[in-house]
């Protein structure tokens, strides 16, 4: 008789950051017939016990990073970033991480997969919070760099308010891009696939190392300041 319950695979009404062995420990014993049901149930992924599994860690997984979301990751992974690592998960699972499980028990399933998912979040907010203080430097590079009243700065021969040398659709797809703040939400908002947006940016890129030197500077100068004009609308929605 079959041991494995896809219907078990729930979570804990309390969920600590730390897995606590004691408090998750299924009520049934360790069998090897749990592994040999995992395993038979990946081998035929198309079986309704399958479907009936990976809706489950689905389920879980996006419980899981909602969860984050609010707590230890908060303000750092947005909607698109949340179904971005949802799907990750997922794929990864499917992909070997189950096939790799050494467990004996739901509880133990459910512990490994939380462990996964809290990982995957963490480098992915991790992340995000880099990239804000990148742009965040580089808004104040000009000023904590360069002392003008007594040297100039390099970039002075720049004109900073002028438009990128760029053609006007790439600069409104640039500016969407950083107003969307990943290729991922970008995709969302145009409805095509983050493929599409990825081609597309490669293809301007191409277009801005074909520029001259000075060109590239101006360019650089105009994007620093939509990266600004973005975070300053992010941070007074945020303060609203």
């Amino acid at each position: 008789m079959s041991t494995f319950d896809p219907d078990a695979f729930e979570p804990h009404a309390h969920e600590p950051d730390v897995f606590d062995a004691d408090a998750a420990r299924d009520p049934r014993p360790p069998s090897g017939e749990f592994r040999s049901d995992l395993r038979r149930i990946l081998a035929d992924r198309h079986s309704p016990e399958a479907g009936v599994l990976f809706r489950k860690l689905l389920e879980f997984t996006e419980r899981r990073v909602q969860h984050l979301a609010r707590t230890r990751c908060r303000g750092l992974l947005s909607q698109a970033d949340q179904e971005e690592l949802i799907g990750e998960v997922l794929f990864k699972l499917m992909e070997g991480a189950l096939a790799r499980f050494r467990g004996e028990t739901i509880a133990e399933l459910h512990a490994y997969v939380r462990t996964m998912t809290d990982r995957m979040a963490t480098r992915r907010a991790q992340r995000r919070l880099l990239e804000r203080e990148t742009v965040a430097d580089l808004r104040d590079q000009r000023d904590t760099r360069w002392a003008p009243e007594t040297q100039a700065a390099p970039d002075d021969h720049v004109d900073f308010d002028a438009p990128s040398p760029l053609d006007e659709a790439d600069r409104a797809y640039l500016t969407e891009l950083v107003q969307a703040g990943s290729k991922a939400e970008l995709a969302r908002r145009a409805n095509v696939s983050r493929a599409a947006v990825t081609q597309r940016v490669a293809r301007i890129k191409a277009r801005i190392d074909a520029l001259a030197p000075s060109q590239r500077a101006v360019h650089e100068a105009s994007l620093q300041r939509v990266a600004t004009e973005a975070l300053d609308e992010a941070a007074a929605s945020d303060g609203s």
